[in-house]
This record gives structure tokens, sequence and C-alpha cells, in this order.
């Protein structure tokens, strides 16, 4: 039992550090900070192969437990590397000029995106009551800001949000430690009513429960990445455990 209970240990130790390191996802909840909290939205960043993401934001119930109606509408967050920006500070949807911005296909494959502004720490308001504004504080400096939906439902009352970004270099790794904010309106349904609308803020980091934003003097300016340990250390000591288990089983 000695044994068995010593091998366990190593195994855990040895694949805990190997698992966070290649799972290439982020699932984090972020909340309300404009109704005094409990109101979530839970953010998934993946990766799909090189240079592609996937984000899927979910307001429905589960994660709020009750809810009849909401709408997601915009979405704000940060790189870890700015200079996987590309040249271009917003897609145009015109048709006048003949370049990347000119075809939001290749960067939103999927779809799913009405408008996006691409600034490196300089992203606030999106027009339209789009922004992070309240709660005693003001949420911008954002590197990335997207438009999906339109307000009063016209395209649907949307409470989950799939869609595929595409940028050179990219990878679920620029997103992670980073800041990210939501705008969702039109919230209805159990302890929901009345609240009308919501903006959302926090850090994709994949923790439980999640790291929450409870004040703006982390969140209101643009965070830099913070380091998360190697995996070889857990790696190290699972090899250590390891050792005198084999050596009893061949004693």
């Amino acid at each position: 039992m000695t044994h068995n209970t010593t091998l366990l240990l190593a195994l855990t130790l040895l694949f805990g550090g190997i698992v966070p390191a290649t799972a290439g996802t982020i699932t984090t909840r972020i909340e309300d900070f404009t109704n005094g909290g409990g109101f979530f939205a839970e953010v998934r960043v993946s990766d799909l192969g090189p240079d592609r993401i996937r984000l899927t934001l979910d307001v429905s119930d589960p994660v709020n437990p009750g809810l009849a109606q909401a709408d997601l509408l915009a979405l704000w967050f940060d790189l870890a590397d700015p200079g996987l920006l590309p040249s271009f500070t917003r897609l145009d949807t015109s048709g006048a000029t003949a370049s990347l911005a000119d075809d939001p296909s290749q960067v939103f494959p999927s779809g799913g995106v009405l408008d996006a502004w691409f600034d490196a720490d300089a992203i606030g308001s999106l027009g339209g009551n789009n922004n992070l504004n309240g709660g005693g504080g003001v949420a911008t400096g954002f590197d990335i800001g997207l438009l999906l939906g339109l307000n009063g439902g016209r395209d649907g009352f949307q409470q989950q949000r799939t869609f595929d970004l595409v940028l050179p270099g990219l990878s679920s790794a620029a997103l992670t430690d980073q800041r990210i904010g939501l705008r969702v309106q039109s919230i209805a349904g159990g302890a929901f009513d009345g609240i009308g609308s919501s903006k959302l803020l926090g850090e994709l980091t994949d923790t439980t429960p999640p790291l929450i934003a409870t004040s703006f003097a982390t969140f209101a300016a643009p965070s830099g990445s913070i380091p998360t340990p190697a995996p070889w250390v857990l790696i190290g000591l699972g090899l250590a455990a390891l050792t005198p288990w084999s050596r009893r089983r061949t004693g």
C-alpha cells in the first residue's frame, strides 16, 4: 500500500506539471462591477492551430442561475505582446481598400464580430454606450475592442457567443493573465430582473475561484504579463519521488 501511495503521488506531481503547459485552453469567470457584483460571464480561450484561437463567452444558466435573457454586445482584452497586433487599427468593412483589414473573414474566419479595433493601450469606448465606465472607475487602454452585437436585441438576444480570431503568432498564451472586459445588456430573469445591463471585468487566469475585479487600482490601467512558475519544478519533484519507490521495488 505504501508503494502504491508513493507511486500515485509521484505520477500526480510528474504529470500535474505537464498538463497545464500543454492544454492550450484558458477558462475563467469575470464579474460585474457596476451593480455590486453577482453577475458573471464564463470566458474560454482555446488554441485551434497556428495563429488561431477561439473565444467563447457565456452568461447563460448555470453561469447565472435563473437568467432568462441577456445580450452580449462588446468585448475588450489585452495581449501580453502588443507586437501581435495587426498594422491596421480598425477593420475596414466599407470595401474601400483591398487589404487584410478590408477582409474580416481573414481575421474572424467564423464570423461573429461586427466591428473591431486594434491599438496598443488605446481602446476604450466603442460607441453606442459600449464602454466599461461606471462602478467608481473607468477601464480603458485595452489593446483590442470588438463589437459583437447590436443594442436592443436587433440581431437577437445572445447569451452565448463564439468566434475565432486569427493573427500571426497568436495563441492562448498571449491572453494569459491579461485583462478582459465585457458589456452585457437586456438582462432579465430570476434574481437579475431589474439589472438591465452589466459591465464585467477581470483577468484571463485559469483559477478557481476566478480572479475578480474588486477595485480599479489593478484593472483600470493596462496590465503586464504575470509570470507563471514553470512546470519543471513539479516534474523534478515527481521524478525525485519515483526514485525511492523504484529502489524499493527492485531491492
